[in-house]
Protein backbone atom coordinates (compact mmCIF):
# COMPACT_ATOMS: atom_id res chain seq x y z
CA UNK A 1 0.00 0.00 0.00
CA UNK A 2 2.55 2.56 0.33
CA UNK A 3 4.43 1.80 -2.01
CA UNK A 4 1.26 2.05 -4.51
CA UNK A 5 0.69 5.69 -2.50
CA UNK A 6 4.06 7.00 -3.34
CA UNK A 7 3.71 5.91 -6.88
CA UNK A 8 0.72 8.08 -7.25
CA UNK A 9 2.19 11.17 -5.40
CA UNK A 10 5.40 10.83 -7.94
CA UNK A 11 2.61 10.47 -10.86
CA UNK A 12 1.01 13.87 -9.22
CA UNK A 13 4.04 15.92 -10.42
CA UNK A 14 3.86 15.79 -14.03
CA UNK A 15 0.53 16.21 -13.70
CA UNK A 16 0.68 19.17 -11.35
CA UNK A 17 3.64 20.61 -14.09
CA UNK A 18 0.70 20.23 -16.76
CA UNK A 19 -1.62 21.87 -14.97
CA UNK A 20 0.91 25.31 -14.60
CA UNK A 21 1.28 25.37 -18.22
CA UNK A 22 -2.15 25.17 -19.34
CA UNK A 23 -2.66 27.92 -16.09
CA UNK A 24 -0.10 30.18 -17.49
CA UNK A 25 -1.20 30.01 -20.92
CA UNK A 26 -4.63 30.34 -20.80
CA UNK A 27 -4.48 33.43 -18.15
CA UNK A 28 -1.90 35.07 -20.75
CA UNK A 29 -3.69 34.61 -23.92
CA UNK A 30 -7.55 36.13 -22.37
CA UNK A 31 -8.01 40.02 -22.62
CA UNK A 32 -6.65 42.88 -20.96
CA UNK A 33 -4.17 44.16 -19.23
CA UNK A 34 -2.71 43.49 -15.54
CA UNK A 35 -0.78 46.43 -15.82
CA UNK A 36 -3.99 48.73 -16.29
CA UNK A 37 -5.41 47.72 -13.33
CA UNK A 38 -2.40 48.74 -11.15
CA UNK A 39 -1.92 51.90 -12.73
CA UNK A 40 -5.12 53.02 -13.67
CA UNK A 41 -6.82 53.83 -17.17
CA UNK A 42 -5.94 57.56 -17.10
CA UNK A 43 -2.07 57.02 -16.97
CA UNK A 44 0.65 57.76 -20.13
CA UNK A 45 2.45 54.96 -21.91
CA UNK A 46 5.59 55.41 -20.28
CA UNK A 47 3.98 54.91 -16.63
CA UNK A 48 2.48 51.96 -18.06
CA UNK A 49 5.30 50.16 -19.59
CA UNK A 50 7.11 51.18 -16.17
CA UNK A 51 4.42 49.27 -14.14
CA UNK A 52 4.46 46.42 -16.91
CA UNK A 53 7.96 46.23 -16.42
CA UNK A 54 7.67 45.81 -12.54
CA UNK A 55 5.44 43.14 -12.91
CA UNK A 56 7.65 41.47 -15.06
CA UNK A 57 5.26 41.38 -18.03
CA UNK A 58 7.62 43.11 -20.02
CA UNK A 59 9.87 39.59 -20.50
CA UNK A 60 9.13 36.67 -23.03
CA UNK A 61 6.63 34.14 -22.13
CA UNK A 62 8.90 31.73 -21.49
CA UNK A 63 10.84 33.73 -19.23
CA UNK A 64 8.20 35.09 -17.45
CA UNK A 65 6.82 30.97 -17.09
CA UNK A 66 10.63 30.28 -15.81
CA UNK A 67 10.16 33.15 -13.02
CA UNK A 68 7.09 31.51 -11.78
CA UNK A 69 7.74 27.99 -12.13
CA UNK A 70 11.13 29.31 -10.13
CA UNK A 71 8.81 30.89 -7.51
CA UNK A 72 6.75 28.06 -7.43
CA UNK A 73 8.93 25.65 -6.11
CA UNK A 74 9.76 27.68 -3.37
CA UNK A 75 6.13 27.69 -2.10
CA UNK A 76 5.43 31.03 -3.95
CA UNK A 77 2.35 31.38 -5.76
CA UNK A 78 2.61 34.68 -6.65
CA UNK A 79 0.98 38.25 -5.50
CA UNK A 80 -2.15 39.47 -6.22
CA UNK A 81 -2.45 42.95 -7.37
CA UNK A 82 -6.09 43.35 -6.96
CA UNK A 83 -6.06 42.45 -2.85
CA UNK A 84 -2.67 43.14 -2.35
CA UNK A 85 -1.72 40.13 -0.52
CA UNK A 86 0.46 37.17 -1.26
CA UNK A 87 -1.89 34.58 -2.98
CA UNK A 88 -1.03 32.10 -1.24
CA UNK A 89 -2.24 33.93 1.98
CA UNK A 90 -5.71 34.44 0.29
CA UNK A 91 -6.32 31.54 -0.72
CA UNK A 92 -5.53 29.61 3.01
CA UNK A 93 -8.42 33.09 4.15
CA UNK A 94 -10.43 31.62 1.62
CA UNK A 95 -10.40 27.96 1.35
CA UNK A 96 -12.27 27.26 4.51
CA UNK A 97 -15.41 29.29 3.00
CA UNK A 98 -15.24 26.67 -0.12
CA UNK A 99 -14.50 23.48 1.91
CA UNK A 100 -17.70 24.11 4.42
CA UNK A 101 -19.51 24.65 1.01
CA UNK A 102 -18.70 21.76 -0.91
CA UNK A 103 -18.66 19.68 1.96
CA UNK A 104 -22.30 20.47 3.02
CA UNK A 105 -23.52 20.07 -0.17
CA UNK A 106 -21.23 16.73 -0.72
CA UNK A 107 -23.06 15.13 2.53
CA UNK A 108 -26.64 16.54 0.95
CA UNK A 109 -25.95 14.25 -1.86
CA UNK A 110 -24.98 11.59 -0.19
CA UNK A 111 -27.30 11.66 2.67
CA UNK A 112 -30.11 11.88 -0.18
CA UNK A 113 -29.07 10.45 -3.09
CA UNK A 114 -27.68 6.86 -1.95
CA UNK A 115 -30.95 6.21 -0.01
CA UNK A 116 -33.15 7.77 -3.06
CA UNK A 117 -31.01 5.76 -5.06
CA UNK A 118 -31.43 2.12 -2.82
CA UNK A 119 -35.10 2.67 -2.64
CA UNK A 120 -35.48 3.11 -6.41
CA UNK A 121 -33.95 0.19 -6.97
CA UNK A 122 -36.15 -2.04 -4.63
CA UNK A 123 -38.87 -0.59 -6.08
CA UNK A 124 -38.15 -0.61 -9.57
CA UNK A 125 -41.03 0.15 -11.84
CA UNK A 126 -43.04 2.50 -8.74
CA UNK A 127 -43.46 5.80 -7.97
CA UNK A 128 -40.60 6.61 -6.21
CA UNK A 129 -38.42 4.96 -8.73
CA UNK A 130 -40.04 7.87 -11.66
CA UNK A 131 -40.39 10.62 -8.79
CA UNK A 132 -36.11 9.44 -8.48
CA UNK A 133 -35.84 9.82 -12.08
CA UNK A 134 -37.90 13.50 -12.79
CA UNK A 135 -35.17 14.76 -9.91
CA UNK A 136 -32.10 13.03 -11.48
CA UNK A 137 -33.14 14.79 -14.80
CA UNK A 138 -34.01 18.26 -13.46
CA UNK A 139 -30.79 18.31 -11.14
CA UNK A 140 -28.59 17.38 -14.11
CA UNK A 141 -29.93 19.41 -16.57
CA UNK A 142 -30.31 22.68 -14.39
CA UNK A 143 -27.70 25.27 -13.96
CA UNK A 144 -26.66 26.48 -11.03
CA UNK A 145 -26.52 30.11 -11.68
CA UNK A 146 -30.64 29.53 -12.43
CA UNK A 147 -31.27 27.64 -9.65
CA UNK A 148 -29.63 29.69 -7.23
CA UNK A 149 -31.22 32.51 -8.90
CA UNK A 150 -34.49 30.66 -8.11
CA UNK A 151 -33.96 29.80 -4.82
CA UNK A 152 -33.09 33.43 -3.85
CA UNK A 153 -36.13 34.76 -5.37
CA UNK A 154 -38.50 31.89 -3.27
CA UNK A 155 -36.90 31.46 -0.43
CA UNK A 156 -35.32 34.99 0.42
CA UNK A 157 -37.34 37.36 -1.68
CA UNK A 158 -40.76 35.82 -1.12
CA UNK A 159 -41.12 33.76 2.05
CA UNK A 160 -38.31 35.82 3.79
CA UNK A 161 -37.62 32.16 5.46
CA UNK A 162 -33.49 32.86 4.98
CA UNK A 163 -31.10 36.12 5.62
CA UNK A 164 -29.86 37.65 2.65
CA UNK A 165 -27.47 36.08 0.50
CA UNK A 166 -24.48 37.82 1.60
CA UNK A 167 -21.63 36.28 3.00
CA UNK A 168 -21.76 33.63 5.94
CA UNK A 169 -23.11 35.51 8.65
CA UNK A 170 -25.26 38.57 9.48
CA UNK A 171 -23.89 41.31 10.14
CA UNK A 172 -25.76 41.55 13.58
CA UNK A 173 -25.06 38.16 14.25
CA UNK A 174 -21.19 39.82 14.19
CA UNK A 175 -18.35 37.65 13.84
CA UNK A 176 -17.22 34.49 15.88
CA UNK A 177 -13.78 33.31 17.20
CA UNK A 178 -12.01 31.43 14.33
CA UNK A 179 -10.60 28.08 15.41
CA UNK A 180 -11.18 25.94 12.19
CA UNK A 181 -12.39 28.99 9.91
CA UNK A 182 -15.49 26.97 9.11
CA UNK A 183 -18.26 28.99 10.78
CA UNK A 184 -20.52 26.34 12.15
CA UNK A 185 -17.42 24.34 13.67
CA UNK A 186 -16.44 27.53 15.16
CA UNK A 187 -20.04 28.32 16.64
CA UNK A 188 -20.18 25.01 18.09
CA UNK A 189 -16.95 25.27 19.67
CA UNK A 190 -17.35 29.23 21.17
CA UNK A 191 -21.28 27.71 21.97
CA UNK A 192 -22.39 30.46 19.96
CA UNK A 193 -26.14 29.05 18.97
CA UNK A 194 -27.29 32.32 17.27
CA UNK A 195 -24.39 32.23 15.25
CA UNK A 196 -24.69 28.88 14.65
CA UNK A 197 -28.35 28.82 13.17
CA UNK A 198 -27.66 32.20 11.26
CA UNK A 199 -24.73 30.31 9.46
CA UNK A 200 -26.42 26.90 8.72
CA UNK A 201 -29.09 29.57 7.14
CA UNK A 202 -26.83 30.84 5.01
CA UNK A 203 -25.01 27.87 4.27
CA UNK A 204 -28.54 26.72 3.20
CA UNK A 205 -29.45 27.94 -0.24
CA UNK A 206 -25.76 27.75 -1.29
CA UNK A 207 -25.49 23.79 -0.49
CA UNK A 208 -28.38 22.94 -2.14
CA UNK A 209 -27.74 25.15 -5.02
CA UNK A 210 -24.38 23.25 -5.98
CA UNK A 211 -25.35 19.52 -4.43
CA UNK A 212 -28.04 19.46 -7.14
CA UNK A 213 -26.34 18.17 -9.80
CA UNK A 214 -24.01 15.81 -7.75
CA UNK A 215 -27.55 14.00 -6.01
CA UNK A 216 -28.46 13.22 -9.43
CA UNK A 217 -25.61 11.42 -10.65
CA UNK A 218 -25.18 9.87 -7.20
CA UNK A 219 -28.77 8.76 -6.79
CA UNK A 220 -28.99 7.66 -10.76
CA UNK A 221 -25.35 5.51 -10.64
CA UNK A 222 -26.73 4.01 -6.77
CA UNK A 223 -29.51 2.83 -8.56
CA UNK A 224 -28.06 1.36 -11.10
CA UNK A 225 -25.55 -0.73 -9.49
CA UNK A 226 -28.26 -1.56 -6.66
CA UNK A 227 -30.23 -3.27 -9.81
CA UNK A 228 -27.41 -5.25 -11.01
CA UNK A 229 -25.60 -6.56 -7.71
CA UNK A 230 -29.74 -7.64 -6.88
CA UNK A 231 -29.89 -9.86 -9.88
CA UNK A 232 -26.66 -11.79 -8.72
CA UNK A 233 -26.55 -15.19 -7.46
CA UNK A 234 -25.26 -14.35 -3.78
CA UNK A 235 -28.25 -12.22 -3.90
CA UNK A 236 -30.95 -15.04 -4.38
CA UNK A 237 -28.61 -17.31 -2.12
CA UNK A 238 -28.67 -15.41 1.08
CA UNK A 239 -32.51 -14.80 0.39
CA UNK A 240 -33.30 -18.20 -0.32
CA UNK A 241 -31.62 -18.81 3.34
CA UNK A 242 -34.18 -16.77 4.95
CA UNK A 243 -31.91 -13.88 5.92
CA UNK A 244 -33.78 -10.71 6.47
CA UNK A 245 -34.28 -8.42 3.61
CA UNK A 246 -32.87 -5.45 5.05
CA UNK A 247 -29.76 -7.85 5.86
CA UNK A 248 -29.70 -8.38 2.39
CA UNK A 249 -30.01 -4.92 1.11
CA UNK A 250 -27.64 -2.87 3.58
CA UNK A 251 -25.00 -5.53 4.46
CA UNK A 252 -24.50 -7.77 1.02
CA UNK A 253 -25.98 -5.45 -1.93
CA UNK A 254 -25.02 -1.68 -0.91
CA UNK A 255 -21.32 -3.16 -0.11
CA UNK A 256 -20.56 -4.17 -3.45
CA UNK A 257 -22.79 -1.57 -5.37
CA UNK A 258 -21.47 1.31 -3.56
CA UNK A 259 -17.95 0.98 -5.57
CA UNK A 260 -18.82 2.23 -9.13
CA UNK A 261 -20.74 4.80 -7.02
CA UNK A 262 -17.53 5.81 -4.75
CA UNK A 263 -16.00 6.14 -8.17
CA UNK A 264 -18.02 8.96 -9.02
CA UNK A 265 -18.06 10.15 -6.19
CA UNK A 266 -14.43 11.13 -6.52
CA UNK A 267 -15.09 12.69 -9.98
CA UNK A 268 -18.34 14.44 -8.01
CA UNK A 269 -15.75 16.73 -5.67
CA UNK A 270 -13.87 17.92 -8.57
CA UNK A 271 -16.96 19.28 -10.37
CA UNK A 272 -18.10 21.03 -6.99
CA UNK A 273 -14.64 22.85 -6.95
CA UNK A 274 -16.00 23.82 -10.04
CA UNK A 275 -19.33 24.70 -9.23
CA UNK A 276 -18.83 26.94 -6.54
CA UNK A 277 -17.13 29.31 -8.73
CA UNK A 278 -20.33 30.29 -9.82
CA UNK A 279 -22.22 29.18 -6.35
CA UNK A 280 -20.21 31.32 -4.61
CA UNK A 281 -20.57 34.29 -6.91
CA UNK A 282 -24.34 33.75 -7.00
CA UNK A 283 -24.75 33.80 -3.25
CA UNK A 284 -21.35 36.62 -2.30
CA UNK A 285 -19.66 33.77 -0.46
CA UNK A 286 -16.19 34.97 0.48
CA UNK A 287 -14.73 31.88 -0.98
CA UNK A 288 -11.97 30.59 -3.44
CA UNK A 289 -14.69 30.69 -6.23
CA UNK A 290 -15.41 34.80 -5.35
CA UNK A 291 -12.02 35.28 -5.01
CA UNK A 292 -10.79 33.56 -8.78
CA UNK A 293 -14.01 35.33 -9.94
CA UNK A 294 -13.16 38.85 -8.98
CA UNK A 295 -9.27 37.62 -10.20
CA UNK A 296 -10.40 36.83 -13.60
CA UNK A 297 -12.59 40.91 -13.55
CA UNK A 298 -9.57 42.33 -12.84
CA UNK A 299 -7.30 40.72 -14.76
CA UNK A 300 -5.04 39.14 -12.18
CA UNK A 301 -3.09 36.44 -13.30
CA UNK A 302 -1.48 34.76 -10.50
CA UNK A 303 -5.13 33.79 -8.01
CA UNK A 304 -6.43 31.91 -11.27
CA UNK A 305 -2.82 30.17 -11.68
CA UNK A 306 -2.69 29.37 -7.72
CA UNK A 307 -7.18 28.36 -8.21
CA UNK A 308 -5.68 25.87 -10.66
CA UNK A 309 -2.95 24.19 -9.29
CA UNK A 310 -4.49 23.93 -5.95
CA UNK A 311 -7.83 22.42 -7.30
CA UNK A 312 -5.71 19.87 -9.31
CA UNK A 313 -3.87 18.99 -6.53
CA UNK A 314 -6.91 18.36 -4.45
CA UNK A 315 -8.87 16.52 -7.01
CA UNK A 316 -5.74 13.66 -7.40
CA UNK A 317 -5.48 13.35 -3.64
CA UNK A 318 -9.00 12.99 -3.19
CA UNK A 319 -9.13 10.80 -6.04
CA UNK A 320 -5.96 8.86 -4.94
CA UNK A 321 -7.93 8.48 -1.35
CA UNK A 322 -11.35 6.91 -3.07
CA UNK A 323 -8.70 4.43 -5.06
CA UNK A 324 -7.44 3.30 -1.69
CA UNK A 325 -11.37 3.27 -0.51
CA UNK A 326 -11.74 0.62 -2.89
CA UNK A 327 -9.43 -1.92 -0.85
CA UNK A 328 -11.85 -1.95 2.01
CA UNK A 329 -15.11 -1.76 0.17
CA UNK A 330 -13.64 -5.08 -1.66
CA UNK A 331 -10.86 -7.30 -0.50
CA UNK A 332 -10.15 -8.91 -3.32
CA UNK A 333 -8.48 -5.67 -5.06
CA UNK A 334 -4.44 -5.59 -5.07
CA UNK A 335 -2.33 -2.33 -4.95
CA UNK A 336 1.22 -2.46 -6.82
Amino acid sequence: MASYVLKRLLYLLPTLFGVTVVAFVITRILPGDPALMVAGQQVSQATLEKVRASMGLDKPLLTQYFFYLKALLRGDLGFAWHTGHPVLRDLLTYFPATVELTLTSLLIALVLGIPLGVASATKSGGLLDHLSRVIALVGVSMPIFWLGLVLISVFFVTLRWVPAPMGRLSFAVGPVPSYTGSVILDSLLSHNWAALRDGLMHLLLPSIALSTGTLAIVMRMTRASMLEELGKDYVRTARAKGQREALVLYKHTLKNALIPTVTVIGLQIGMLLGGAVITETIFAWPGMGRYVTESIMATDYAPVQGFALLSAFLYAIINLGVDILYGFLDPRIRYS
